[in-house]
């Protein structure tokens, strides 16, 4: 019983929190908000491409919105960002809120 409970509260939190460990954008506890970013936002986008940076998201600030498509950058002067992969659609994105970071 209790190693259910266990498996569930780890499902619960990755539903509701993201950990950011890069340098791309600040350290620390992000919660998400199931709603669209829009520009000045931070986003956790689904990795466009998991052949070049291993990760399932990314997390990045939301520069230019067109309605269909986001363009985002990281903090970082190395990020991988929309310089190197482009546009993102927006469906493949959520925004994020910072609970607790850190640099």
């Amino acid at each position: 019983m209790i190693l259910i409970a266990e498996v569930m509260t780890i499902i619960l939190l990755d539903t509701i929190l993201v950990i950011n460990t890069t340098p791309s954008m600040p350290l620390g506890f992000y919660l998400r908000t199931h709603m669209a970013p829009e520009v000045g936002d931070i986003a956790l986008i689904i990795n466009p491409r998991p052949d070049v940076v291993h990760a399932r998201y990314l997390i990045k600030d939301v520069s230019e919105d067109d309605g269909l498509f986001l363009t985002v950058t990281g903090r970082h002067e190395r990020s991988f960002d929309s310089r190197y992969y482009g546009k993102i659609p927006k469906i493949f994105s959520e925004k994020l809120v910072p609970l607790i970071t850190w640099n």
